[in-house]
């Protein structure tokens, strides 16, 4: 009689003990399965949303370490950060494309600022008075001077279009030789080139001014805008010439109900700061910058804290997520103390916890299940041998060789437990699918009401929400926890389950399998 069917002769007469085995294995299997299952469906989730926004990191200095530490007035000449000091970073190997940029202030009598997408009918009434006092913020209507914000960059192709952020519509970027000669040259939102009918080829003039901000609070009573136009309110002033070489639109769209009660004003003044910002080679704004701080020394004019060199602002588009936490560990042991990195997705943070704790979970039940596995069937599987030792010790009289006798076992084993893990593969997709989206759903229920809760002054900053354009609702959050089984998956799992098992069957094997006939049929119980 052939192995196999032996083997199926032995399982058919050992009915009680197959099903033992059968449902043993099918438990434990379906166990281990199930958090195979949600461990991959948790990394799949937290890597799609993490990819939902570009991996974007920023340096900054953290006010509230230092006056905790006592020594903030003891930082003069380390508020900001120098180009050799960021290249150590910049040229990390996580990191895709970094750029470094100057914001001076720029004023015009001519142009005018840019709200062409600003829809009171978005918001409610309160938000839209609040929306209509950042305007009034952002610009003067009906003042004789607006002021803008210029954004000197390094990388001569501006990282927020290689970040997807923005688009060229028309026109290039800078070159590098641009860069390196600090030419006159811009780049502007189609936005704001349609506000002030400008195209590619334009020549713009801007002002440069340097302010006594004390003088001109006095003049306008706390309403300035309307008076910084005069001379007498200006510690210094010059006219630069600029040609508009490309224009820049921004990829999203703004959609009020995509963001969160306490994110979308400020979303809002990033976007229309966006919207009239100039760019321009480093040098040109380092130069502008200067040109302020200078005249403001000279003049002796107090403006707070008065820098002796411009304030230098990052940016770090990274290659992979999921290098995000080694980066910000490894760009921290360069930087100086009191500095750090923020990133954006600093806005899932509460998420990604629920998301790696419940990871952990996961992890935890693998393994247990997987030395219940082990430990359980060996020892199973050793009796049931030890029961069997006669008709083994039998099989090896008559001149059974070893390796067929293997085999068989291997068979009876192979057969009952394989039909039990091909089971509870189905089932525990739908155990991973059921308990583990209810648990998850529920976590991250509690995980967003605490962020709801975050107070204004730890929001993230507005460049960060740029990137960050929208809140992820719990819907979607679900919608990506996807716990299928794939074939890939599929595979994987029960390559593992089976190597589990057979190293729990080998065990036992191997131990009476070495005995001799004589000593196999006289085992005591």
């Amino acid at each position: 009689m052939g192995i196999f069917n032996r083997a199926i002769l032995v399982i058919k007469r050992n009915i009680g003990k197959s099903s033992l085995l059968f449902g043993i294995t099918f438990i434990l299997g379906t166990f281990f399965l199930s958090a195979f299952v949600v461990s991959t469906a948790i990394q799949n989730t937290e890597e799609e949303m993490m990819r939902s926004v570009p991996t974007i990191a920023t340096v900054y200095f953290d006010e509230t370490l230092a006056i905790a530490g006592g020594n903030f007035d003891s930082l003069e000449g380390v508020l900001s950060l120098s180009v050799a000091e960021l290249l150590t970073i910049g040229t990390l190997p996580y990191v895709q494309v970094y750029d470094f940029f100057f914001q001076p202030q720029i004023a015009s009598r001519e142009l005018v600022f840019s709200d062409i997408y600003f829809n009171e009918s978005w918001m409610p009434s309160s938000d839209a008075n609040m929306a209509h006092w950042i305007l009034q913020g952002a610009h003067s209507r009906g003042a004789e001077m607006e002021l803008f914000v210029g954004r000197g960059v390094i990388n001569p192709e501006i990282t927020e279009i290689q970040a997807g952020l923005l688009e060229l519509i028309d026109g290039r970027t800078f070159t590098q030789t641009e860069i390196e000669t600090d030419a006159h040259v811009i780049l502007i939102s189609y936005p704001f080139a349609l506000a002030n009918n400008l195209a590619v080829g334009s020549i713009i003039e801007l002002e440069n001014i340097a302010y006594d901000y004390d003088l001109l609070s006095s003049i306008g009573t706390g309403v300035f805008e309307m008076y910084r136009h005069l001379d007498e309110v200006m510690a210094a002033q010059r006219i630069l010439s600029f040609e508009v070489i490309g224009i820049f639109d921004v990829t999203d769209e703004f959609n009020y109900n995509d963001y969160g009660t306490r994110d979308v004003l400020p979303a809002l003044s990033a976007r229309l700061s966006l919207y009239n910002r100039i760019y321009m080679p480093i040098g040109v704004a380092e130069d502008m910058e200067l040109f302020v701080i200078d005249a403001r020394n000279e003049h002796q004019i107090e403006a707070g804290m008065i820098l002796d060199e411009p304030f230098l602002d990052t940016l770090f588009l990274l290659y992979d997520p999921r290098n995000l936490s080694i980066f910000i560990e490894t760009a921290t042991e360069l930087l100086p103390d009191f500095w750090g990195i923020r990133y954006v997705t600093g806005e899932f943070s509460l998420i990604i916890s629920s998301l790696n704790n419940f990871q952990m979970l996961a992890t935890n039940i693998r393994l247990v299940a997987t030395i219940m596995l082990i430990v359980v069937l060996t020892l199973l599987i050793m009796l049931f041998l030890r029961d069997r030792r006669h008709e083994i010790g039998i099989y090896m009289v008559l001149g059974d060789k070893k390796k067929r006798i293997v085999s068989q076992i291997l068979l009876e084993i192979g057969i009952t437990s394989l039909t039990a893990i091909i089971l509870a593969t189905f089932a525990s997709s739908l155990v991973a699918n059921q308990i583990s989206s209810y648990m998850l759903e529920q976590q991250l229920i509690q995980q967003i009401e605490v962020n709801e809760q975050v107070p204004d002054n730890e929001l993230s900053p507005w460049e960060t929400i740029l990137f960050n354009p929208r809140d992820i609702s719990l819907d979607e959050l679900m919608k990506m926890y996807n716990v299928s089984l794939s074939t890939e998956l599929l595979v994987t799992s029960l390559g593992v389950v089976v190597i589990v098992i057979a190293v729990a069957t080998i065990i036992p094997i191997g131990y009476l399998i070495k005995l001799e006939p004589k000593k196999v049929l006289i085992l005591k119980d």
